[in-house]
């Protein structure tokens, strides 16, 4: 054993240690005091020690404050630096580590081996349009590449200079001294012609990038190569032509972005680059489709980036075309991008993009592709690399890189069409996921050399044209959904279509068997609809060549029975709904409840549960958010008065609006609050104790009142309009009942501990939780019904693997959001039978855009759907029966019960039915049940029980509506061997004797 970081020289201990002290505290700044390190020793094992064994041992002494292995390692040297390439000179072309990253600063140029592929073509003679921020056409590292509209250079130099600024429209394409491009971003077609050349028109021909983004993407594209400065491009001898579709720090519209595609196209572009996508989501996009159509038609390929909304690329027009090669991100460690990419089946390819981002050295690790930084660029200093780069990452950055190689691929062979070009950039990717076209990644990684030197191409054709991409459709007997397209060519053989269940199927079921009659543009198959499962499904399309090579084409829709209401009317995304009787309460970043223009700030807005009618709750400054509602009173979070910190304020609606007012008095609150009809409760985050308060509403104001709850730390409160739930301290959970006159609550709790990793939910006296049920992390939704006299409560597990954090309850019913397998967020919802402890579970929607945040109140249910794009409050009123009650009765006396539908004006006709407690056929015990006719479903049960028939019968009835939701009640026939005194004989719906529901 010998010190480690003193020399024992003779010197006693306490001189090596200060001169220890005094060697150490020279280097560190005032102040700072240095660690006592004279007591640090190195411990050499004899031979056959084992090391566990020395470890626990000293580790047991007293005087030993930590011991540890004295570990192996290996340099953390990087890679060789890449061979020079004659000519080439570009300094980061061969650095690495140039901001603490471990790997090359142009990884991705040399991932997809473009300078590997300069030896056959560098982009010379194409120009690829960048309808984007603009472009710093300054920029040293991107100047000599920038394109220079020839009918506009008067003296026909290539470049631009003062004489070329006339004024003058001097090549009739309706754009004055568009020399570079165009700014359709700060110009305006006043009459509306589709030029910019009249009168009273706004014309700004000067693209100047004044954001960044542009640039950058335009410096990955075609950067020029062999300068001596900065980087290099994929397609380092292509042109670029500016297209600004973007003002500083706003949203792009599609009237510019695609008015700047066409007019690319128009103008030469053979490669169109277009880095953004709708946000919110557009899945139908006719203006974007109609462009893409006729430009694909003038031979013009359009590449974009798949977004980074980590969601697939169906939701989003006109990305889900294959008229545009769609591009995800692929990451330095060669997968999806994880933080952001979009994916999908109808992702063609992936390229470098970004990440991945868990290299703690690196601040946001994943942005590590280096381009150009324009001049007038915002962004983020220390994203900045040398003077006139910085790195970014996205889906924006991996689109120019496939841009690039198709600059490359038309500057080698000018005469290749779109369909060449795709399947070539496809069929040549590296598969770096599973085999074949996958989910993630589409065909794989870009590879640029693989591309251009890919051999030459079977005659194939694989096109799916319909149905629509993203389509909704309806199972059930006699449904069908025709797959049209084609699957032809010289070199075709045969081609198969079938499907698979789910985002990411595990299983494909042919609809059609190997077949080997082509088709051009006709019926590939017949799907028919009448068992099928609902869900998200993808259509694959497989047509295999003469010698074996097979082309995929893919095709994804939705199968789903129920239809619904919009709750929300069109406009900015709409979220957190909170629902009671016909009212629901939701929040947007618009100032009214049709305004699509939108605001910096959520506001809260109420709506009839049928849609019908719309109103702003309070038009206050800073955000109002998580709102809830029981009757005509609304409380939520509100930041009016400080924008960083949140209080509660309430209203109570009425006819006139509803007149706001503070709740809470000044303290910061950190969960939302929870309301009844006529008081408010929240949880008090300022004085550190989190102990529940309440108020009471009337006159327009609230006034605090108490709880009758001990004072306590409580947190994660809910309420269902009648009772309140909140997690206990150190776990467990406690609830209680409001005293709808005087606001007490009487709390309690099971005796057996809950462990929620979800907010509770409680009605009545069910409870219902998200928990881990076991170290694999699978989260597993329970429901428990209160035992008022024990305390117990115990858990029946409804479903698995379900992620929300805040399943709600409204009497017996339950509703939740979930994903199965592999498929986006659904709602489902369960109706818990007290008689035979189950919950059968039944989904509501079926669509592959998410639906999350659910509510119910009572049978109507609310969640937020982005099928349509931006997200909506979409509602359905569930089927219900009205109530019945359990029956005792004498054997040998009929018993005739009335079931009867609760109808509204969102259900049809429900289809009734009866069976046993063991799901058996009642006919077997003498019941008798028949339906009578009516707008509304009514069942009549009639029963004589026999002597031999004494004791307890469960019978369960249900009624289905004609899209397939079940809604049933149970009841518990007591048969006796004589009348018991009171007892009754006939029942109805709420004991009435003629059926109607007790009043």
């Amino acid at each position: 054993m010998r010190a480690l970081f003193r020399r024992p020289d003779g010197r006693s201990f306490e001189t090596q240690r200060r001169r220890l002290k005094e060697r150490v505290a020279a280097r560190l700044p005032p102040g700072r005091s240095p660690p006592d390190l004279a007591h640090v020793y190195l411990v050499e094992l004899a031979p056959g020690v084992p090391l566990a064994e020395a470890r626990s041992v000293l580790a047991r002494d007293p005087h030993v404050a930590y011991v540890q292995q004295d570990h192996d390692h290996t340099l953390d040297q990087l890679g060789p630096v890449p061979e020079p390439i004659p000519g080439i000179d570009d300094p980061f072309l061969y650095s690495s580590g140039s901001w603490g990253q471990s790997f090359e600063d142009l990884w991705g140029l040399w991932r997809v081996r473009a300078p590997a592929a300069w030896a056959i073509s560098r982009g010379a003679g194409v120009v690829v349009a960048v309808v984007d921020t603009g472009l710093d056409y300054h920029h040293p590292d991107i100047a000599d590449n920038v394109w220079v509209n020839p009918g506009e250079d008067l003296d026909g130099n290539g470049r631009v200079d003062d004489d070329d600024w006339n004024g003058i429209d001097d090549d009739d394409n309706g754009f004055i001294d568009d020399l570079r491009g165009f700014d359709f971003a700060n110009s305006e077609d006043a009459d509306r012609d589709g030029d910019y050349d009249g009168p009273d028109d706004t014309s700004d021909p000067d693209p100047f990038d004044d954001w960044g983004h542009g640039t950058h993407v335009a410096g990955i594209i075609a950067a020029v190569a062999g300068n001596g400065v900065g980087i290099a491009g994929v397609a380092p001898e292509a042109r670029i032509m500016a297209i600004k579709g973007f003002r500083l720090g706003e949203s792009g519209r599609d009237s510019d972005l695609w008015r700047g595609v066409l007019y690319a196209a128009e103008n030469g572009a053979r490669v169109i680059n277009t880095s953004w996508s709708c946000n919110p989501h557009c899945p139908e996009n006719p203006l974007a489709e109609e462009i893409v159509a006729l430009v694909h038609a003038m031979g013009v390929v359009i590449v974009t980036s798949a977004g980074n909304r980590s969601t697939d690329v169906v939701f989003n027009s006109p990305e889900h075309l294959r008229e545009t090669i769609t591009v995800a991100s692929s990451g330095e460690d060669d997968r999806p991008s994880a933080s952001f990419t979009n994916r999908g089946w109808l992702v063609d390819l992936a390229a470098p993009g970004g990440g991945p981002s868990d290299d703690l050295n690196v601040r946001i690790a994943r942005r590590n592709i280096l381009s150009l930084r324009s001049s007038a660029d915002l962004s983020a200093e220390f994203a900045t690399v040398g003077e006139g780069y910085w790195r970014t990452s996205g889906t924006s950055m991996a689109a120019p890189h496939v841009a690039g190689a198709v600059a490359l691929l038309l500057s080698a062979n000018p005469e290749l069409g779109y369909e060449e070009i795709r399947r070539i950039l496809r069929e040549s990717a590296v598969d770096t996921g599973p085999a074949g076209h996958d989910y993630h990644m589409g065909a794989g990684r870009l590879d640029v050399l693989a591309a251009l030197t890919h051999p030459p191409l079977p005659d194939l054709r694989a096109a799916i044209d319909g149905p629509r991409q993203g389509g909704r459709h309806r199972p059930g007997a006699g449904r069908v959904i025709d797959i049209e397209g084609s699957a032809a060519g010289a070199d075709f053989a045969s081609f198969e279509v079938s499907v698979g269940l789910g985002n990411d199927p595990d299983a494909w079921e042919p609809l059609v068997a190997a077949t080997t009659g082509p088709v051009e543009a006709g019926l590939l198959a017949r799907w028919d609809l009448t068992d099928v499962t609902e869900g998200t499904y993808v259509v694959r399309l497989e047509v295999t060549g003469s010698s074996g090579a097979r082309y995929r084409e893919f095709a994804v829709l939705s199968v789903e029975r129920n239809d619904f209401v919009r709750v929300s009317p069109p406009g900015p995304p709409a979220g957190a709904p909170s629902i009671s009787g016909k009212l629901v309460v939701w929040e947007s970043k618009r100032d009214a409840p049709e305004n699509a223009s939108g605001t910096e700030d959520l506001n809260l807005f109420v709506s009839r549960v049928d849609g019908q009618r719309h109103a702003l709750v309070t038009d206050a400054p800073g955000e109002q958010k998580l709102a809830s509602i029981s009757g005509h009173t609304i409380s939520w979070m509100d930041s009016r008065n400080e924008l960083d910190r949140a209080e509660i304020f309430g209203c109570s609606l009425d006819k006139k609006g509803c007149g706001d007012f503070r709740v809470s008095q000044g303290e910061t609150v950190t969960l939302p609050p929870a309301s009844t009809p006529r008081w408010i409760f929240w949880i008090d985050s300022e004085s550190g104790t989190n102990d529940l308060r309440e108020c009471g509403v009337s006159d327009g104001g609230c006034s605090e009142a108490p709880t009758g709850l001990e004072e306590r730390t409580r947190s994660f409160l809910r309420g269902d309009g009648q009772s309140l739930v909140w997690v206990e301290p150190g776990g467990g959970v406690g609830f209680c009942r409001v005293d709808a006159a005087s606001g007490r609550c009487d709390a309690r709790s099971p005796s057996s501990p809950i462990w929620p990793t979800s907010r509770m939910a409680h009605s009545g006296e069910l409870l219902a939780w998200v928990t881990q049920v076991s170290f694999r992390n699978r989260a597993s939704l329970q429901l428990c019904r209160f035992d008022g006299m024990t305390g117990e409560c115990e858990p029946l597990e409804v479903a698995r693997d379900v992620g929300d954090a805040t399943p709600t309850l409204s009497g017996n019913r339950l509703v939740w959001d979930a994903a199965l397998g592999s498929e986006a967020s659904d709602v489902f919802f369960c109706e818990f039978d007290r008689v035979r402890q189950r919950c059968p579970v039944q989904r509501i929607t079926a669509h592959h855009a998410p639906q999350r945040a659910s509510a119910i109140d009572g049978r109507r249910v609310v969640w937020e759907d982005e099928r349509n794009g931006p997200a909506e409050i979409h509602g359905i009123s569930l089927p219900a029966l009205a109530p019945l009650r359990d029956l005792r009765v004498a054997a040998g006396r009929h018993t005739r019960i009335v079931v009867r539908q609760m109808g509204g004006a969102d259900n049809s006709r429900l289809d009734l039915a009866v069976e046993t407690s063991a799901g058996g056929d009642p006919d077997a015990l003498g019941v008798r049940f028949r339906e009578l006719p009516g707008r509304w479903a009514r069942g009549v049960f009639s029963w004589r029980p026999g002597r031999d028939q004494v004791g307890r019968h469960a019978f369960t009835f249900s009624g289905t509506s004609p899209n397939g939701l079940v809604t049933r009640q149970t009841i518990v026939v007591e048969v006796v061997a004589s009348p018991a005194k009171g007892s009754g004989q006939r029942a109805g719906t709420g004991g009435s004797r003629t059926g109607k529901p007790a009043r």
